[in-house]
């Protein structure tokens, strides 16, 4: 076998060890931090040129072109694994919070959503109020305008199911704008284990053309959660996020957020009142409630 040949089957088998050394670290990354992720990797391509260095079959030049051409390669694969590595620890990257408002112990924080200039709203409220109450504030559609911030004009539309219905509604906006409508699919369902309600929405922009005098609400995502904190506390999570078809972002950020804020107050009051005190779920719903999958829209 020529010098040259033999130049060419250790440089093979120097990139198959290089592989497996790379395929080790794909398998590691999900587990490792990127900063030693990527520490790793540096080790293993400096450990490679080191032995291409200091091994004799490569000292013609011959060898040295091969062992060139090689090292080309690995910067290139450590410059593919570096990229995936930035690329897999922004996905994993958890969304960051910041707070818009506080007041009355209700809590909301807002965070930026990919490809679109407004925020997801998220408010919290720790209350005395009992679990079925609050959920029958919530399923109360038609009442929408005592709890709903701004809301002007509410109607169920369709009781797709004991778990699933469809209502339109019509949002207050200033004089110098148009109101803002949309459709609404709601999905309810119980988790057991957690005690708790969670009602999924989901904006229907296409269900009925809009009204020539309002604006269709876009994107329109959502949920509630109603949990039991304690023997004689629940929590109350609402969360939104929408596209108001609006020129000013931060505007509608912080109109978003009073919206949220004075929602929660509003379904917290109305719980502890007639005609929601001491209001029940049969039996039968909670078990179909029980049954609804997340997310079922």
């Amino acid at each position: 076998m020529s010098r040259r040949r033999v130049d060419e089957v250790f440089t093979f088998l120097s990139a198959v060890h290089l592989s497996e050394s790379m395929l080790g670290l794909l398998e590691r990354r999900s587990c490792e931090s990127p900063a030693k992720y990527t520490g790793s990797l540096l080790v293993v391509v400096l450990d490679m040129n080191n032995k291409l260095q200091t091994t004799a079959r490569v000292s013609a030049p011959e060898g040295r072109f091969w062992m060139d051409k090689l090292v080309v390669v690995l910067l290139g694969v450590l410059a593919l694994f570096l990229v995936a590595g930035s690329v897999q620890a922004v996905e994993d990257q958890e969304p960051v919070w910041e707070l818009a408002k506080s007041k009355g112990g209700v809590k909301v924080v807002q965070t930026d959503v990919a490809n679109s200039r407004f925020k997801a709203t998220r408010g919290t409220l720790l209350s005395d109020a009992k679990l079925f109450d609050a959920l029958a504030v919530l399923r109360d559609v038609e009442a929408c305008k005592d709890w709903l911030h701004k809301c002007k004009y509410s109607e169920v539309i369709s009781e797709v199911s004991t778990v699933q219905s469809i209502y339109y509604m019509v949002i207050d906006s200033p004089f110098v704008l148009k109101d803002r409508d949309t459709y609404v699919k709601s999905t309810i369902f119980y988790n057991a284990q957690e005690k708790a309600f969670h009602i999924d929405i989901l904006g229907v922009e296409d269900m009925k053309p809009a009204h020539k005098k309002r604006v269709r609400v876009l994107g329109l995502t959502g949920s509630w959660i109603i949990e039991q904190r304690g023997p004689k506390q629940i929590q109350l999570i609402y969360e939104v996020h929408m596209d108001p078809q609006v020129s000013t972002a931060s505007a509608a950020n912080s109109t978003l957020a009073t919206s949220v804020l004075e929602t929660l107050i509003n379904v917290d009051r109305l719980a502890k009142r007639a005609p929601y005190l001491n209001s029940t779920v049969s039996t039968d719903q909670l078990e179909a409630i029980t049954r609804a999958p997340s997310g079922n829209l």
